[in-house]
């Protein structure tokens, strides 16, 4: 996300109130994404393995939350 933000703000594309705008975006998505990691009692790695799962719809779907969280504790020790 930061770098996509980046990119558009060298490229003329944002303004510089824009990309400060996006950077404040960006931190507020982080600071949730840390919060819900805290929730499921998650370390950062597993966050970020139990998001990569998460992107997959049919994985949530098939599987849900909590076998998700299971797997990503699981497969980041």
């Amino acid at each position: 996300m930061l770098e996509a933000a980046i990119k558009r703000y060298q490229n003329n594309l944002l303004t510089t109130a824009e990309i400060i705008q996006e950077l404040i975006n960006i931190a507020k998505q982080i600071k949730e994404a840390d919060k819900e990691g805290e929730k499921l009692g998650l370390t950062n790695d597993e966050v970020a393995f139990y998001n990569a799962l998460e992107i997959n719809d049919s994985a949530v779907n098939i599987l849900g939350d909590e076998t998700l969280r299971i797997i990503a504790k699981r497969n980041c020790r």
